[in-house]
């Protein structure tokens, strides 16, 4: 592991502020008095990073009352995530992107399942219009392997059947590493082959022969399961009620998260896309090759980590990026 580095604290990526009627206002959250009047100076400082062992004689270019007035403000811009020390959430990182895509739906509409269905199916028909007389026609066959005509995501689990194993073992060891010669090798590539993601795995008990329910962590190097928390309580609550059915009856989930202080050094914020881009690479991977073992899958698009993310006890600049549900599929007739 890392030596750990001292904290260094910037603005949150995409922080909205104004100062109107005497009123600072970030994002929800609003201050009057002496932080109105130190704000503009005090945006500015912290847009180059201050260290911890630097605030304290920042405060001290204050006289001592508003000195301390200013350390509470700031303490509180920390505590309400402004002001942050460590890579932000995709979710963070990206959320201020939608403001360029006009907004053609009602705010609930994606809550109920007809016009979910309705949206989807026209996004699938986008490019029926787009044929031109130049076009090269591609040939659809059949040669392709089984696999890739049987792989759909599986929303309803048996609940009556435990996985094998055998089975678990094969997906798992997928993940990890092998010996090519004398180099370290994967069974899916990684930029720069630096392999910045961490896997854990949740096992609900009972439902995977021969292991115990829990939360593990997967060493790829020893092709082990680490204990990580066997008594950790991850149910469905922290499920949008779309997923809440799936991950109730799959038998295990396998979380994935990137760790910046892996790729970073090299490639400096590019190292998040490509950490982005592996973890759909993982994705692909585990549901074609559960396919193939004969296991259903579903990606899990969202979820609300933070409900179980004390479980999992990431690293400062490690977040979580997707999970993935797995089981024995339901068969309906």
């Amino acid at each position: 592991m890392s030596e750990e580095r001292e904290k260094i604290y910037y603005w949150k990526n995409s922080l909205t502020w104004t100062i109107e009627d005497g009123v600072l206002n970030i994002e929800a959250r609003k201050y009057k008095g002496h932080p109105v009047g130190v704000f503009s100076q005090l945006y500015y400082d912290f847009l180059k990073g201050k260290s911890e062992r630097e605030l304290e004689g920042y405060f001290s270019q204050y006289e001592s009352r508003a000195a301390r007035i200013i350390k509470l403000f700031v303490q509180d811009l920390m505590a309400n995530g402004f002001l942050v020390s460590a890579i932000a959430s995709p979710l963070e990182l990206f959320q201020s992107q939608y403001q360029f895509i006009g907004d053609d739906y009602p705010e609930h509409f994606f809550l109920v399942k007809d016009n979910v269905d309705r949206y989807v199916e026209a996004k699938k028909h986008r490019f029926d219009s787009r044929q031109r007389s130049s076009s090269i026609v591609l040939v659809n066959t059949n040669d392709l392997p089984e696999v890739l005509h049987r792989r759909t995501s599986t929303r309803r689990f048996d609940v009556t059947k435990k996985v094998d194993m055998q089975v678990f073992n094969d997906l798992l060891i997928s993940l990890c590493q092998k010996q090519h010669g004398e180099s370290i090798t994967y069974y899916y590539p990684s930029a720069g082959g630096l392999y910045p993601l961490n896997m854990y795995v949740f096992v609900k008990e009972g439902r995977v022969k021969g292991v115990s329910g829990g939360l593990y962590k997967l060493n790829p190097a020893n092709h082990a399961l680490i204990p990580h928390q066997l008594d950790a309580d991850i149910n469905t609550d922290a499920q949008y009620f779309t997923n809440k059915e799936i991950a109730k009856e799959s038998a295990f989930t396998i979380y994935f998260t990137y760790d910046g202080e892996v790729n970073m050094q090299k490639y400096k914020g590019q190292g998040y896309f490509y950490g982005i881009l592996e973890t759909g690479i993982l994705l692909g991977l585990i549901s074609y090759y559960a396919e193939y073992l004969g296991l259903g899958s579903c990606v899990i698009g969202d979820m609300e980590f933070g409900k179980i993310e004390s479980y999992f006890e990431l690293n400062t600049n490690e977040v979580y990026m997707q999970s993935i549900e797995l089981g024995m599929k339901l068969m309906i007739p």
